[in-house]
């Protein structure tokens, strides 16, 4: 089994995530990037690309964040304008108006394959 690590600095993500507020794209634009921790995680066998959680306190306090996105190994497999759909996955689980994690319903889904396409994952 191979040593897993974390990698908290991610210039990549954070400018795709940025990118998507910024744009507003599927409605993200009341995302504030600053409460948002990008980490890569090397070594994990993770099955997902990425996956998102509360960070709770007493975290919160030192860290200045609310959110903490995680992004695996086979993420970096993916070109850059499918790492964009997967950044927009993760952002779509935000409820700001609670900061609260989110389940998707089926017009999320729905709103990503309208913008971005059915066909996107790697075969």
């Amino acid at each position: 089994m191979s040593e897993v690590s974390y990698r908290l600095e991610n210039p990549e993500i954070e400018s795709l995530a940025k990118k998507v507020i910024e744009k507003d794209v599927l409605g993200l634009g009341s995302i504030d990037v600053k409460d948002l921790q990008f980490v890569r995680v090397v070594g994990k066998d993770a099955k997902k690309y990425a996956d998102i959680r509360k960070i709770g306190y007493p975290a919160n306090l030192f860290t200045g964040k609310i959110f903490l996105i995680s992004f695996y190994d086979i993420f970096e497999a993916l070109p850059i304008e499918k790492k964009e759909i997967v950044v927009v996955h993760e952002l779509m689980h935000i409820d700001t108006a609670n900061d609260k994690i989110k389940k998707h319903d089926i017009e999320d889904f729905r709103d990503i394959i309208k913008t971005y396409g059915i066909d996107w994952e790697i075969k």
